[in-house]
């Protein structure tokens, strides 16, 4: 049996322009695949959660910065009142990870609830909760 090969019945031109076309797709690809890669570096996307959910004990969280290197700010609050607070730096696509020693900060505290309050430097806040009533002993 013979099968026939496509590229002997393609005439000079459209060879040409099937080229070109695969040409054009990946020019396409390349110039706009950057921007997007480009885009998301400089976006301001950043996240906050607790380094172990399941340890509702545990206020240790991270931050993961998915755009430009920023400086964060956070506060640990009892209540209403600020029991710990501090800084970092997350480059570009890190995670980093904060960890709070609540036995030092918590003594004195009288409210079930801690709040994790960070902002980043343009003062976009983000914030996660735990209560201690929810505690599992």
């Amino acid at each position: 049996m013979n099968i026939p090969d496509p590229l002997q019945k393609m005439t000079p031109l459209q060879m040409l322009s099937s080229v070109g076309g695969v040409l054009f797709i990946g020019f396409f690809l390349i110039v706009f695949g950057g921007r997007s890669v480009s885009q998301e570096k400089s976006s301001n996307m950043w996240e906050i959660s607790f380094v172990e959910p399941e340890k509702l004990e545990s206020l240790d969280f991270s931050v993961y910065q998915r755009g430009k290197k920023q400086t964060f700010t956070y506060e640990i609050f009892c209540g209403r009142k600020v029991v710990f607070q501090g800084e970092i730096a997350v480059d570009f696509d890190k995670k980093i990870f904060v960890n709070i020693e609540e036995e030092k900060n918590f003594s004195e505290c009288d409210s079930d609830l801690r709040t994790v309050e960070v902002k980043n430097s343009s003062g976009e806040k983000r914030s996660i909760y735990r209560s201690v009533d929810d505690r599992i002993n």
